[in-house]
This record gives C-alpha cells, structure tokens and sequence, in this order.
C-alpha cells in the first residue's frame, strides 16, 4: 500500500510523489535553446559550443524529470548539431589563420622589399621580384621614375601592416578614392598573374601596392611577379610595366592610369595612356 506523502509524518519519496502530480509535461527550455544554438549558419561562432552544454544540461535534467519534463529529442538535436558547428567554425577560424600567416610571411614581405629597394635606389634588388619577361619589359629608368614618383606623392615609406585592424585601415584609407569610380570586369586569362593587395603606410598617407604574381610560381610556392601597381590614395593606378597586366587589372578596378612619368612631363605632353594615343592620332592626321 502506498503511502501519501503529503500525510503529515510521511518521507518525501520523489518516485511517490510523482504518482500525486498531475500537472501537464512540459518541455525543456534547455533542450529548445541548444537546439537554437547549434543551428549551423544561424549563429555566431561558439554557440555551437553552448548549444552542447545546454543539450546536456537538458538530457540530466529530463532524466530526473520522471517524466513530466520533455524535449529529450530536441537536447539530442542540439548537442549533434552543436558539435557539427563547432567543427566547422574550427575549421573556419583555423583556415583563416592559415591564410593570414601564409600572407604575411609570403606576401607582405614581397612588397615591402620592392618598396625598400626603390627607396634604396636598388634597381636590381627590385628586379629580383620579378619574372624575367618583366625584367625584359622594363627598363632602369622606369624603375627609378616609378619609385621619384611613390616618393614624390607619399613621401617615406614607413611599414607594412601585418595586423589585421591596421591593414583594413590602411586599405580603407586607399579605397576612398575610389568612390564613384566604376570598373570592367578583370579577366586575367590563362596564365595570367593573380592580383594580391598589400597595405602600405607613408609618411603623408596609405597606399595599396598591387603585387600581380605569377599563378604558375604560386603553386610551386613561390611569390614572383608579373607585374605591380601602385594605387594611390587618389584613385590613381600606377602601374610598373609599361604595357604588361597591370594596365587591365587598372581598368577592372576603375583606376584612373597614369605612369609614372605622367607628372614630370610638361603640359599639354603624352604622359598618360589616354594622352599618348591622343598625340598619335593628331600626328596621323597631320601626315
């Protein structure tokens, strides 16, 4: 004969107990918000981690329940999906590290040396970076006026971030030049280099160098250049080679071209793209 316990005297028995409770079941918050947490795509990174804690919590808490607790499914739910999630923002957050270490150890360093040379007067420290075709398109003194004019519009150079915070600063500084300027669509082509920004600060500002490396090179592991762009703070694009891959990636980006003499000629003179083919077709309407 089972005893009622709420009879004065009687021992709290919880299994007794429940044959007197007739309240409705109900169901685990704690199983509902583990669920919610570890919903992949739908939360920030670890919750998912969370949503395993919670779904465990819940899974104890309707085992003692004896019943009139419920959501065991819902629990079970999230501590599955909470550790899919959880692997997946690991996996994330560990590709991405992997991306940025690669980056500032492979390409910061290209371009900080190709800017250090030019300041230097290093022609062939700068050559170095480069592929031997675009060795064979340019020459010394494109070089040397490529790095008067950096040194003219941006004065010393002063580092290359490696931070995270302080290279979005550096490229949103270059970048707000850019507003309003509409671009082509970039096609590099079979072969052609793979277009990789480096933050640069100066002494009068950022700037963003351009390092266009040789994809083929890139699979090998190695950083060698087709081709660089210097884009100003401006909106201007000044590219290294005369006529080599940079001048399309000016144009996919909707720079405005200008070489590195542009500014040292007179006026009125074919500094730019723009302006050179301009003199060509007044000299052919004169013969």
């Amino acid at each position: 004969m089972s005893q009622n316990p709420y009879e004065a005297g009687a021992s709290f028995d919880p299994d007794v107990m429940e044959q007197y409770d007739d309240r409705p079941a109900r169901t685990s918050v704690s199983a509902i918000l583990s669920l919610l947490c570890s919903i992949p795509f739908c939360c920030v990174p670890l919750t998912g981690v969370l949503g395993v804690i919670l779904g465990a919590m819940s899974l104890a808490f309707i085992g003692k329940s004896h019943g009139r607790v419920t959501g065991k499914p819902a629990a079970i739910a999230g501590i599955i999906l909470g550790i899919a999630t959880t692997a997946l923002w690991t996996a994330v957050v560990v590709g991405f590290l992997q991306a940025k270490t690669y980056y500032t150890k492979n390409m910061v360093p290209v371009g900080e040396g190709i800017v250090l040379a030019m300041e230097q007067g290093d022609i062939e420290g700068v050559r170095a970076y480069f592929t031997q075709d675009a060795n064979d398109a340019i020459t010394d003194e494109r070089i040397a006026l490529f790095a008067e004019r950096m040194d003219r519009e941006l004065g010393g150079f002063v580092e290359a971030p490696t931070g995270i915070g302080r290279m979005i600063e550096q490229f949103a500084e270059t970048f707000q030049g850019m507003q309003g300027q509409g671009g082509s669509t970039y096609n590099s082509g079979p072969g052609g280099p793979a277009p990789i920004p480096v933050a640069m600060e100066f002494g009068n500002g950022a700037a963003t160098l351009w390092i266009l490396a040789d994809t083929d090179a890139l699979d090998q592991q190695q950083v060698i250049l087709m081709d660089a762009v210097l884009q100003l703070p401006t909106g201007v694009g000044v590219p290294m080679l005369p006529d080599g891959p940079g001048l399309n990636w000016i144009s996919g980006m909707g720079m405005t071209l200008s070489h590195p003499e542009a500014d040292l000629l007179p006026a009125g003179s074919a500094g730019d793209a723009d302006a050179g083919e301009a003199s060509g077709a007044s000299e052919d309407d004169d013969g």
